[in-house]
């Protein structure tokens, strides 16, 4: 492992770690009802920050997973959260006008089906994991009375080292993929940054951050008295 290389993706992201410290809220500082007034989520963050691990756990509460549509191969942490289509279906969905949006993400098609944006628009609690130009995308995409039922939110580590052990302890992950991905979120960061509308959530509690965000929307969902656990999920082909 090139730890020298990771050191510097990690001063870099000390630094945001800074810029947001104003902004962060903090599960078991901070009051989830601040959260009550959102009926869906819209999740990022760098690989390995909590993302499918909160997902899952909302879903297992009655959340809608809203899918991407990739022609990326299935994964062993795929759910409902991605549709896995051939090249060939995906054009075929483009030129039937199916996606809100589409875009190229590390060699792979990737597509927002028109209907998620709908699903935003109501009232039933959904949740979706997207990529810091896609969320941009989707707040352009959607009239303001929509917007305000959205909580946008990127989780954080304390660490970037958090975030590559997380990965790499299940050995699907190489330290200079990780570290190129990483530093490319880093530098869209500052689009996100500017838009005051998002939540900085602190994840250095798993479980924490999962109940965190359960106390905060269970009411929409007319969630279970026994929620369920928050594990990590299998990340095979991170």
């Amino acid at each position: 492992m090139d730890s020298k290389r990771l050191e510097v993706v990690e001063a870099s992201y000390q630094e945001w770690v800074d810029r947001a410290r104003p902004k962060l809220v903090v599960p078991g500082e901070t009051d989830p009802a601040e959260m009550e007034a959102y009926y869906h989520i819209v999740l990022s963050g760098i690989g390995g920050s909590g993302k499918t691990s909160v997902l899952r756990y909302l879903e297992e509460l009655g959340f809608n997973v809203l899918p991407t549509v990739t022609t990326r191969p299935r994964r062993n942490s795929d759910g409902r959260d991605r549709v896995n289509v051939s090249p060939e279906e995906f054009h075929q969905r483009v030129e039937k006008n199916e996606f809100a949006f589409w875009q190229v993400t590390n060699g792979y098609y990737q597509g927002f089906p028109t209907e998620n944006l709908r699903a935003l628009r109501g009232f039933v609690p959904t949740i979706v994991d997207k990529s810091i130009p896609s969320v941009l995308k989707i707040k352009e995409a959607l009239p303001q009375f929509a917007l305000e039922r959205i909580a946008f939110v990127y989780l954080m580590r304390p660490s970037v080292w958090s975030n590559f052990e997380s990965l790499s302890e299940r050995d699907h992950i190489h330290e200079s993929d990780f570290r190129r991905r990483t530093t490319e979120e880093l530098n869209e960061l500052p689009y996100l940054y500017s838009d005051e509308g998002h939540h900085y959530v602190w994840n250095d509690d798993l479980e924490l951050t999962c109940k965190w965000f359960g106390g905060a929307f269970a009411k929409k969902v007319n969630a279970k008295p026994v929620q369920p656990s928050c594990e990590v999920p299998n990340l095979d082909g991170y």
